[in-house]
């Protein structure tokens, strides 16, 4: 957690970056590349007048060992959400060593650069040089806006191609809702903190109208997406308004912050737009791996082909996979709607059956793999046949 220090101290010198927008207004936006650097000391702090479209170095690195910290505030010393990230604390290298801070602002203005020996401590005999650069930030990525998506190869199986968002920017075309929803698992709401920051993916789904998109984190640390259809540059929308459920991802499970989603009920090959964002807002998030492709279902997806379970007098564990089960076949129905453990039911589901003799029961058992939370419920046919009727 980001300390929360309060105490400080001015420090002035002809060397320092400038504090105000200059005359006439923002003329200090242009003072970029630039470099400035000063000797400092634990304690002080100057302001700093920023702008978007630059980016902002302060490095203690190289100056006598001890263990500092930066920090980025707002010009009362409050926490500020113009900008990511806000605070360094042995970003040179060193455990309790010194800090550098690479500041991306979201808005122009000026802000509070503060230096103190951690934590929060306030010593006129620790000093360095704080080393400052100005950068320009570097042109977006190629696929930036929808009309220019990269488009993925699309096969049965994930073949991952390397990809960044770093420097992207927010999407100017017609995009509804502009910010994603119901990112979170099983469709809550929730946008996956979406700053403004995208890249797009273009991939066709299957000629049955499925498709997968997985992702994987190489230096971005948290990702998020949602999927739309339409003509870019004219209309996208988000996939499934107004509820657009299983449209969005956040997080593949709770610990894996690597989106990750599977569709079905496209057009047959049925171009779909991917929009890729970092989960923290940071607009120089990183680099990460993506792949599209057709899932295959299991063999026991749907009841019609349901995997027959011999009785046995003790339990011979069989392994199996939902990995690409889609959701129930529209032809069957089960009552009720919605099974009454284990909801909402999340992707797609596997079907078993098993003949239980007269007058006796069966203990059915399950054993975790890969899947480590699964539930499982118990139906009969009620009408019409196992292919197309109604489970009860």
């Amino acid at each position: 957690m980001q300390p929360r220090c309060r105490r400080v101290q001015t420090h002035a010198s002809v060397n320092f970056p400038p504090p105000l927008g200059g005359t006439p207004s923002a003329i200090n936006c242009t003072v970029c590349p630039a470099t400035f650097s000063a000797t400092v000391c634990a304690g002080q702090y100057f302001d700093y007048y920023m702008c978007t479209g630059n980016n902002y170095t302060f490095s203690m690195c190289g100056s006598p060992n001890w263990n500092s910290t930066i920090t980025i505030t707002s010009t009362a010393g409050a926490a500020t959400t113009n900008g990511f990230p806000t605070y360094d604390d042995d970003g040179c290298g060193a455990i309790g060593g010194h800090a550098v801070l690479n500041f991306i602002p979201t808005t122009t203005g000026i802000f509070r650069v503060r230096l103190f020996n951690n934590p929060c401590t306030v010593n006129g005999g620790l000093c360095g040089t704080l080393n400052i650069q100005c950068s320009p930030n570097p042109v977006p990525p190629a696929n930036d806006e929808p009309w220019n998506a990269q488009v993925l190869p699309v096969s049965t199986v994930c073949n991952f191609v390397p990809a960044s968002n770093a420097f992207s920017t927010g999407s100017s075309g017609p995009v509804s809702p502009l910010t994603p929803v119901n990112c979170l698992a099983n469709c809550v709401a929730g946008s996956g903190n979406y700053g403004g920051a995208d890249v797009w993916f273009a991939a066709n789904a299957s000629p049955t109208g499925t498709l997968s998109v997985q992702t994987n984190l190489v230096s971005a640390q948290n990702l998020a997406m949602a999927v739309y259809t339409g003509t870019p540059g004219v209309s996208l929308n988000q996939v499934g308004g107004p509820g657009y459920c299983n449209s969005c991802n956040d997080d593949s499970a709770p610990t894996l912050l690597n989106p990750f989603l599977q569709m079905s009920g496209f057009a047959p090959n049925q171009t779909v737009y991917i929009r890729v964002w970092s989960n923290s807002g940071l607009i120089n998030s990183g680099s990460f791996q993506i792949c599209a492709y057709h899932p295959v279902p299991p063999p026991n997806d749907d009841p019609c082909f349901a995997i027959n379970l011999p009785i046995n007098t003790s339990c011979n564990l069989t392994s199996f996979t939902t990995e690409s089960a889609l959701p129930l076949s529209v032809a069957m129905t089960t009552s009720p709607a919605l099974p009454t453990c284990g909801t909402p039911v999340a992707g797609g589901d596997v079907w078993f059956t098993t003949t239980v003799p007269a007058g006796q029961s069966v203990t059915i058992n399950t054993q975790q793999g890969s899947l480590t939370d699964m539930a499982m419920a118990i139906y009969t046919l009620t009408a019409g046949t196992i292919c197309a009727g109604t489970l009860t």
